[in-house]
C-alpha cells in the first residue's frame, strides 16, 4: 500500500458520517419538537398568568370597595352608639 485510504475504506467512512449525520439530524428534529412543544405551554401559561392578573385586579377592586363599604357602616354605626349614649343620658336626667 502506498498510505492512501481505499476506495473502500473511504466509502465506509463515508458511510459512518452519513448514520451520524442521519442520528443528528433526527435528534435535531426531536429538539426542535420538544421546544416547539415548550413554546406553546410557554404561551399557554402566559395567556393564563394574564388572565389571573386581570382577576386580581377586579378582585382588589372589588376588595377596596368593600372595605370603603364597611368603614362607611362602622361610622353610621359609631354614630347610632353616639346617639343611643346620648338618648340613654338625657333619660337619666
Amino acid at each position: 500500500m502506498n498510505g492512501r485510504p481505499s476506495i473502500r475504506d473511504l466509502e465506509q467512512t463515508l458511510n459512518v458520517t452519513l448514520l451520524e449525520l442521519k442520528a443528528s439530524k433526527a435528534l435535531c428534529d426531536c429538539f426542535i419538537s420538544e421546544r416547539d412543544d415548550h413554546e406553546t405551554e410557554i404561551r399557554s401559561i402566559i395567556f393564563m398568568n394574564t388572565k389571573l392578573k386581570v382577576e386580581l385586579a377586579n378582585v382588589v377592586v372589588k376588595s377596596n370597595d368593600l372595605t370603603d363599604r364597611r368603614d362607611n357602616l362602622q361610622v353610621l354605626v359609631n354614630e347610632m352608639d353616639c346617639r343611643n349614649e346620648y338618648e340613654q343620658s338625657l333619660l337619666q336626667i
